[in-house]
């Protein structure tokens, strides 16, 4: 019977996204967050990334004006996220006109509501320490914390 050496966690973890559709959500992630770092001040506040699906990013847009401009600066803010991402990812951006409000905007910040206890959040911590990427590791940890994926000792 051949031996089989223990793995790194991270590299485990990295493996299983796939299979549990954990990168296609990290993508979209990603892609929701970096939204407003490239497309300025000005932009972000009259649109609203709302999904990513495939490779297909849909953004509501507050107004007509704004939807002809974004349909000009399209391939440009689809560039610019693919070199931010390092990857082709975004293949298009498809505009729709709707409300946008700063309510609607919630969901695209971290959640500040730490519900767990010192105790586990010490826990979190020690678990994700061995992973070296910094993006990864801290996307676990707010996945262990929301799903109190914690010390059960």
């Amino acid at each position: 019977m051949a031996s089989r050496t223990p793995g790194k966690v991270g590299d485990i973890l990295v493996s299983s996204f796939g299979r549990l559709g954990i990168n296609a959500r990290l993508r979209e992630y990603k892609v929701l967050r970096l939204w407003s770092d490239v497309v300025g001040k000005d932009i972000e506040k009259k649109t609203q990334p709302v999904r990513f699906i495939g490779r297909r990013l849909y953004v509501t847009v507050s107004s007509s004006p704004w939807m002809s401009e974004l349909m000009h600066l399209k391939t440009n803010i689809k560039d610019k996220l693919n070199r931010e991402l390092l990857e082709d990812a975004v293949e298009d951006i498809v505009f729709k006109l709707g409300r946008v409000s700063k309510e609607d905007k919630k969901h695209m910040t971290p959640d500040t509501d730490n519900s767990i206890s010192r105790e586990d959040a010490a826990f979190v911590k020690k678990a994700v320490s061995g992973i070296k990427d910094g993006e990864l590791r801290s996307f676990l940890a707010r996945v262990m914390e929301k799903y109190k994926v914690c010390n059960t000792e």
